[in-house]
């Protein structure tokens, strides 16, 4: 009954297999994804070319035993190879189903950000993201913590969509 629901662009947040959910859509209705955030999950292998032009923030727990950091890791790989606008962190004290808390800061802006980057003007049609949209960083190690590392580019290097996101928690 509400019409305005029928084409709004949506950003997806999700959790452990919850987190399948946004990239799901986001394969059906690419026009219609603004990012999705995959937290102790993402996507599958297999929708990667599909997916290779949304953003997306894929978040590890280092004591993961459910979700390894390097299954994740290895999804974001794959996109990034395809040139996806992914970025890939890790939340080194969290264990499967714990709470983001040292990561919010970072969903919170890199969400606020690629709001501000894929929407157009009118809010209703979604920019593209390229390769040269963004900052690029260096994932290695990729923990959140304090003093998260100083953006680099290198082929391996996540996307962020401005300076602050890849300077968060500096």
């Amino acid at each position: 009954g509400h019409k305005e629901l029928t084409d709004v662009p949506l950003l997806f947040f999700g959790h452990s297999a919850g987190a399948g959910f946004g990239p799901t859509f986001a394969a059906l209705y690419p026009q219609r994804t603004i990012a999705f955030v995959g937290y102790q999950g993402g996507p599958a292998k297999e929708n990667i070319a599909t997916l290779s032009h949304i953003p997306a923030l894929l978040l590890a727990g280092g004591k993961d035993i459910s979700v390894p950091r390097e299954l994740l890791e290895n999804v974001w790989s794959s996109g990034r190879s395809a040139n996806a606008p992914w970025t890939f962190a890790v939340e080194p004290d969290a264990s499967h189903g714990d709470y983001p808390k040292n990561a919010q800061n970072l969903v919170i802006s890199w969400s606020a950000a690629v709001i501000r980057h894929r929407l157009s003007p009118d809010a209703r049609a979604l920019r593209h993201v390229t390769e040269g949209t963004g900052r690029s960083v260096n994932n290695l190690p990729g923990e959140i913590t304090s003093s998260h590392a100083a953006p680099v580019y290198k082929a391996d290097a996540g996307r962020v969509p401005r300076e602050q996101e890849a300077r968060q928690g500096e």
